[in-house]
């Protein structure tokens, strides 16, 4: 099977190590690469599945809900130590009063465990979804462990369509089965709890006959009386105690039948020698689930597995033993509803995301194993009482007729829980008065930018306003359609808020915004229409490719600066909007006391680029050659160092001319921030100079705002700035600096400014901080009316 130029899914970037397989499964790949979309190109496919490969490495949440599962719990560990997928964190909620943390710490050091009090199994995963990190959760019960390559199966699944929200493994029982029979011409009868002790794993599936609490019987085929027995292979011998009036003949699968004549007591004694068991299969747990008259189901519950359920396709539910979530599908929502405690509430999931139009993809190539309903012991009282009590909130949830009165009646029971223990009964007493509130949802608010890897002003500006526009109660997304290192986004910018949640969608566009309750565009050079309850745009600059339809489905428009304001009043008529100047950066507003260290140095900050806004270091060196005989300054150029080779021509021809005057000229390729902190300290003069030589009407190519001159000024350097943009607005508002209009009046300013016998430094500083007050007064009356309209608009 061939596929070409799968853009939307597959890039080479995938390649180099996002999934790690096995060599025996490893595909062959005919690839060409192109420098500038870096598109790869498939060949030669062997399943349906477009690629063993993955856009991004995303990082998976594995959330594992513990009730006193220390016995369970290590092989569950290890197979998780074990998978090909290695982008993972675990996080262990200890539901019960096992203290398992040791036990934890020994697989995971690194790993989250949470201690709380039995809330059930659905409130303790959401406790878990409270502390992941992850842009994908993986439920695992502790029961269960996975095939090696189960994650990775699972991840591959969301490469089919972009509606896929859940992706769910064939889980099988735990152990392998082997078949026996007994036939006779007298009814046969055996105890169940005889053969139960004698099991390591104490599930055994009855395929022909019936039970009546302990005994097992044989049902009449009508040549016949006959029971057949699916039983979990073991390493000791299994003794079956079987009670008939006649002979009976036995027939192990694989092996033949065998002949026993009439007792004299009615009692035979079977032994089943280990050894001789030569035929062993899986039994299917679930294949996915499905509903019948409105109520759910595991598919092929019980079966052989023979490959008739192996394939990848959509189904109906999930089981919440082990199914990889993305996040961004919940839309702000805990994974389940407490109310259900345990038992449906998988299926009350399943529901809600088939109301949303989100598929659940079924992999059978992604293998799982479960011993299944151990913790509550199948079919014990406490297992009847609490899935009895959650099949009627289920059907309460998903809208059968009848189910509200009928739930309400259960309720009204005053003994409905007098056969479990007093302390869960008291639980799900508690959970009982919250079945008909509205279930708890947080407000969902995505930030989108195409560039977060580029580390720029733009996106701190957008990150510390989001960090004013949120509650520590929301959800945040930060969107974009390539991956990004989110702790390095973070620290960089300063972000104060909740943790967000990191959101890789290829394809983003307007039906992805629809589930936000806020949802911010703050991307240079986006045309994205908003379908979001409530919406805002912070315009970096303004472009002539935005339509207005597009603009006018946001409610919010924020401009960086007046002079950005004013340049998209040229090319967006009609488009009203606020100013909020990008003052938030803690550099900025954390303001510091009056250095008395002040040296003769002219600073300059930027990256050292000849391309988009360049910050003309060039010039600022020339202007501060030509000056250097009249003053005893020193000049410091600090900036990150472009990857292109004309950056990296230009920063050589910089330090070229540096080494000119050693003594007296610095340029400083990606200086640590200690070493910024100390120049921003001691320095006297500081001068911007992007948008030099650009023509006036290329309004695009000068500096919207410019956070490091307010920067600067915060720590009292005096600024010298070009005439055109942003810094002369600042420096209006500052009533302090200078502006220039081109290189001779630069060296102009240098010479005046150098000359002086003292720099109010301290004017400076506290002009900076009254004009950050100012914003931040401003901005606090924005937020107000934006939570606002998010509430009437979502009740969020």
């Amino acid at each position: 099977m061939k596929f070409k130029k799968v853009k939307k899914h597959l890039e080479v970037i995938a390649l180099r190590g996002a999934l790690q397989f096995p060599i025996s499964q490893r595909r062959k790949y005919k690839f060409t690469r192109s420098l500038n979309k870096r598109y790869a190109e498939i060949a030669e496919m062997d399943h349906n599945v477009r690629s063993r490969g993955i856009w991004h490495n995303p990082l998976i949440s594995i959330i594992v809900v513990s009730h006193n599962s220390g016995d369970d719990l290590p092989e569950c560990f290890r197979s998780i130590q074990e998978q090909t997928y290695k982008n993972c964190e675990v996080l262990l909620v200890e539901n019960g009063r096992e203290k398992n943390e040791s036990l934890f710490k020994r697989f995971f050091k690194d790993g989250i465990y949470i201690a709380t009090a039995n809330m059930g199994f659905a409130d303790a995963n959401n406790i878990g979804q409270k502390f992941a990190t992850g842009e994908y959760i993986l439920l695992l019960n502790p029961d269960a462990k996975l095939e090696e390559d189960c994650i990775e199966r699972l991840l591959e699944s969301f490469l089919e369509g972009e509606d896929t929200a859940v992706a769910i493994p064939k889980i099988r029982f735990w152990t392998r089965f082997f078949n026996i029979k007994l036939y006779s011409q007298s009814p046969i009868s055996l105890s169940r709890e005889a053969l139960d002790v004698q099991l390591d794993y104490k599930k055994i599936f009855l395929i022909q006959g019936r039970q009546d609490q302990d005994i097992i019987s044989a049902l009449h085929d009508g040549v016949q009386y006959v029971i057949e027995l699916n039983i979990p292979i073991q390493k000791s011998d299994i003794d079956l105690q079987v009670t008939c009036e006649g002979s009976i003949a036995v027939h192990l699968e694989g092996e033949g039948k065998r002949d026993y004549l009439n007792s004299i007591d009615r009692i035979y004694n079977i032994v089943i020698k280990r050894r001789s068991i030569n035929r062993t299969f899986w039994v299917i747990n679930n294949a996915g689930s499905d509903f019948s008259d409105g109520m759910p189901y595991d598919r092929a519950f019980g079966e052989r597995d023979r490959g008739q359920h192996d394939g990848f396709f959509d189904v109906k539910a999930l089981c919440g033993c082990a199914a990889l979530i993305k996040r961004s599908a919940l839309e702000g929502r805990e994974i389940f509803n407490r109310n259900f405690f345990a038992y449906y509430e998988d299926s009350e999931l399943s529901y809600w995301l088939g109301s949303k139009g989100k598929g659940i993809k079924y992999n059978a190539k992604a293998l799982c194993y479960h011993k299944h309903s151990t913790a509550s012991q199948e079919y014990s009282p406490t297992w009847h009482a609490l899935a009895n009590r959650s099949a009627q909130i289920y059907k309460y949830y998903a809208g059968h007729i009848g189910a509200q009165e009928s739930l309400k009646q259960f309720l009204s029971n005053t003994n409905r829980y007098s056969s479990i223990n007093p302390e869960l009964a008291e639980a799900l007493t508690r959970l009982d008065n919250d079945i008909f509130a509205k279930s708890p949802k947080r407000t969902l608010i995505g930030l989108y930018n195409s560039y977060w890897n580029t580390y720029g002003g733009g996106e701190v500006h957008a990150l510390q306003l989001l960090g004013k526009i949120v509650t520590p109660e929301d959800e945040v997304h930060l969107i974009c359609e390539e991956d990004f290192d989110l702790d390095k986004v973070i620290a960089f910018s300063g972000y104060q808020g909740p943790r967000p949640i990191k959101v890789i969608e290829r394809g983003f566009s307007t039906a992805f915004t629809k589930k936000y309750d806020l949802f911010v565009n703050s991307t240079y050079g986006s045309n994205l229409k908003s379908a979001a309850k409530t919406s805002a745009y912070i315009v970096s600059f303004p472009h002539k490719k935005f339509s207005h339809e597009s603009l006018s489905s946001y409610d919010f428009v924020f401009y960086n600066s007046e002079f950005t304001k004013d340049a998209a009043a040229t090319i967006w008529p009609n488009i009203n909007g606020d100013v909020i100047y990008p003052t938030l950066s803690n550099n900025i507003s954390n303001f510091r006391e009056e250095s008395n260290c002040k040296e003769n140095i002219i600073l300059s900050i930027g990256r050292f680029t000849r391309g988009g806004h360049a910050k003309n270091q060039d010039k600022i060196l020339q202007a501060f050659v030509a000056t250097s005989h009249e003053h005893d300054f020193k000049l410091a150029l600090i900036g990150s160092a472009g990857k292109s080779e004309d950056d990296i021509l230009y920063l050589q021809e910089l330090e070229n001319e540096a080494r000119k005057m050693p003594e007296r000229i610095f340029v400083l390729k990606d200086a640590p921030p200690s070493m910024v902190e100390d120049y921003l300290q001691k320095s006297k003069i500081y001068i911007h100079a992007t948008g030099l030589d650009q023509k006036p009407s290329d309004l695009a190519l000068h500096e919207h705002f410019g956070m490091a001159v307010l920067e600067a000024a915060s720590y009292g350097i005096y600024p010298i700035v070009y005439h055109i943009g942003g810094p002369a607005e600042v420096v209006k508002s500052l009533k302090f600096g200078s502006t220039y209009k081109d290189i001779e009046e630069m060296m102009s300013e240098i010479r005046e400014i150098s000359s002086r016998d003292m720099i109010e430094h301290g004017t400076i500083m506290l002009n900076a901080k009254k004009f950050v007050d100012e914003n931040e007064t401003n901005l606090l009356k924005i937020v107000a009316e934006l939570r606002v309209t998010c509430f009437n608009n979502s009740s969020c």
